[in-house]
């Protein structure tokens, strides 16, 4: 164990207590304010990369590289291998979400789409914007979670384990602007997207099934509420 610096403690203590905190209160305000998706992409996306930019100085300052946290290819042939096999299940999950979609009575699709919020991309300006936002959080927040946080509580407590367990409920609580079941959901997925990092010593694996289911279920999604509309117009016109 090592005692963490000043200015590593700051940053932990931004994106473990700070970053949740503004994160809830400012997704809430948009959430209510706005009749659009865009403001609450936009904070995503800035917040995000901010905080990316700001993990990275750290590192440097420390004399440490991202290929020190996970940002490279590891054992390559096991890094490759979880790609492909984490692209099929995202293709398959796409498949099966597709059809239960299909499967819903209007009234039902409707409340799901309803709950899922700002999640649910509107056809246009919002799709591009859903798939930046998308890309930013594979990339990114496996950055942070799955590599600097690992770097942090493993320094901290000198075990893999609790860094790996408290990074987990660290993006659980990073997402509690979708609620309750948003936070365990994400902490589950913390643990899962986990099992990459430690088997191919990469975050690239996680960082690219993150973006891609991330980009799956809010274009599948999207195509809901596009049709949930269109039941709506066509009901109106009848």
């Amino acid at each position: 164990m090592s005692q963490p610096s000043s200015d590593v403690l700051v940053f932990a203590a931004v994106l473990l207590i700070g970053y949740p905190i503004v994160d809830y209160v400012v997704a809430g305000r948009l959430k209510r304010s706005a009749q659009s998706n865009k403001p609450f992409y936009a904070w995503v996306l800035g917040s995000e990369w901010l905080l990316t930019t700001a993990a990275v100085g750290l590192l440097l300052r420390h004399g440490l590289t991202l290929s020190d946290i996970g940002e490279a290819w590891g054992r390559r042939n096991i890094t490759i291998g979880f790609i492909a096999a984490g692209l099929i299940l995202v293709a398959m999950f796409a498949a099966y979400n597709r059809k239960r979609i299909l499967k819903l009575s209007p009234e039902r699709l409707a409340r799901v789409v309803r709950h899922a919020g700002p999640l649910v991309p509107q056809p246009g300006v919002e799709r591009a914007m859903w798939v930046l936002v998308a890309l930013t959080a594979g990339f990114c927040e496996e950055l942070l979670y799955r590599g600097w946080l690992w770097w942090f509580f493993r320094d901290l407590t000198g075990h893999l384990w609790m860094a790996v367990v408290l990074s987990a409920v660290a993006f659980g609580l990073a997402h509690a602007y979708q609620g309750r079941a948003g936070i365990i959901n994400t902490g589950i997925a913390g643990l899962l997207f986990s099992v990459p990092v430690l088997l191919a010593n990469s975050l690239v694996p996680g960082q690219v099934i993150h973006a891609a289911l991330d980009l799956a279920n809010g274009l599948l999604l999207s195509k809901a509420a596009e049709s949930v509309s269109g039941v709506g117009a066509h009901q109106s016109r009848g």
